[in-house]
């Protein structure tokens, strides 16, 4: 396991906001999908590595073991998926 606990440096809430995302109304949803989605647009995630074309990028996401047209785009990201998730770490609460 993790020698210290790694500790996010921006929470879930104030990145919902940032985005003007209702996180209350997200969360009910109970899709990872939908929550991933809403919360990379908000954080820029891939969304800002779609800008730099012509510079090899890679994200390392869970999300990346399905459909990822959605995050990529028609850019020149590579997404890995990450083989284990930190339990609580990237999950609603």
């Amino acid at each position: 396991m993790w020698a210290q606990e790694p500790t996010p440096r921006f929470s879930r809430t104030s990145v919902a906001a940032a985005g003007e995302i209702d996180l209350a109304a997200l969360m009910a949803l109970k899709d990872r999908g939908e929550w991933g989605v809403a919360m990379s647009e908000a954080a820029l995630g891939s969304s800002a590595m779609r800008g730099a074309v012509g510079f090899p990028k890679v994200m390392v996401s869970t999300l990346a073991s399905g459909n990822t047209a959605h995050y990529v785009g028609s850019s020149d990201i590579t997404m890995i998926p990450r083989i284990v998730d930190v339990f609580d770490f990237n999950m609603p609460d």
